[in-house]
């Protein structure tokens, strides 16, 4: 019974195999494991093969890459470019020995003005009389380039040794400038001025901020003088000359011993109103009106150019 059973399994397997060998080569292998794993099994106890050991499955760490974050690139400013300041200009000292301009200064006579009035005084620093003094400015800009000219004459037609003209340049639709050069042409002669003696009462301010300073003017000559006049120079408290006026006697002519009082008005003056810039102010009563000429000292003279730097300030706004 007992081999009869064995064959009988024997046959069985054998059938098994072959419909085996029909299956689709495309079974998967997890299904081979799940039909046939009994019969392996059951085969096992036939043959003593050896089991295979069980695949020992090893955790390898895998070294990931850090990423590192690449440092932004730092902006490096461009450096600003240096301004160069340009010199500023400087002042040419007034001669000595020489005719020269003094103490100018320049300002708008008011504020919707499109004229500046350039004021300040001649020296006569040489050894003779001078006359007809002109005086001609040379206006020019940051870059010293020449943007303008103008001219005037001094105040006195006769300047002696050692003493000063006020004079007034009145500049029409001006300009824009930073310094000016002054050239100065004069005549030395041997004619003299007579000088007058006078008095001078307090001055006033008016009601249109206009200053007042009243002279009296008397010929103390035996000999009559016609057209005499008197000049006043007005000063700031930096000593440059702010304001000028003339003004001739009425009567212009006078008689030896006779007297005339003269109204001098400073009507337009830098830092008008204000009373506190004002220093003081020079008078000056004389005839110099011309009486004879000498041919022989009649020449012609013109000074080299004198650079004067006037404040803008009031000018330039």
């Amino acid at each position: 019974m007992l081999k009869w059973l064995i064959s009988f399994v024997a046959l069985l397997l054998v059938n098994q195999g072959q419909q085996f060998q029909n299956v689709d080569a495309e079974v998967s292998l997890s299904c081979v494991f799940c039909v046939y794993a009994p019969i392996a099994l059951e085969r096992a106890s036939f043959t003593e093969s050896p089991v295979a050991s069980t695949p020992t499955v090893r955790a390898t760490t895998i070294a990931v890459a850090t990423v590192t974050d690449a440092p932004l690139p730092t902006e490096t400013p461009l450096p600003l470019p240096t301004e160069t300041p340009l010199p500023l200009p400087t002042e040419t000292p007034p001669p000595s020995g020489l005719v020269s301009v003094r103490k100018a200064s320049a300002f708008r006579p008011y504020t919707w003005s499109s004229s500046q009035y350039i004021v300040g005084e001649i020296r006569n620093e040489t050894s003779s009389t001078i006359r007809f003094a002109k005086i001609t400015a040379i206006f020019r800009n940051d870059a010293g380039a020449v943007v303008g000219t103008d001219y005037t004459y001094a105040y006195i037609g006769l300047i002696i040794p050692n003493s000063n003209s006020p004079f007034l340049m009145i500049v029409n639709d001006e300009p824009t400038w930073t310094t000016v050069d002054f050239l100065i042409e004069y005549r030395e002669t041997d004619e003299q001025p007579y000088v007058m003696e006078f008095t001078v009462s307090d001055a006033y301010l008016d009601s249109y901020d206009a200053i007042h300073v009243p002279v009296q003017v008397t010929n103390q000559d035996s000999v009559p003088h016609t057209f005499v006049k008197v000049f006043t120079t007005l000063y700031g408290t930096d000593g440059r000359v702010i304001g000028v006026d003339s003004s001739y006697t009425s009567p212009s002519t006078l008689a030896p011993g006779e007297s005339a009082m003269v109204d001098v008005e400073f009507y337009f003056w830098d830092g008008k109103p204000d009373m506190s810039q004002i220093a003081g102010f020079v008078v000056a009563a004389l005839d110099d009106s011309p009486t004879y000429r000498s041919k022989e000292t009649d020449r012609v003279r013109i000074t080299s150019p004198q650079r004067v730097l006037i404040s803008t300030e009031q000018v330039h706004r």
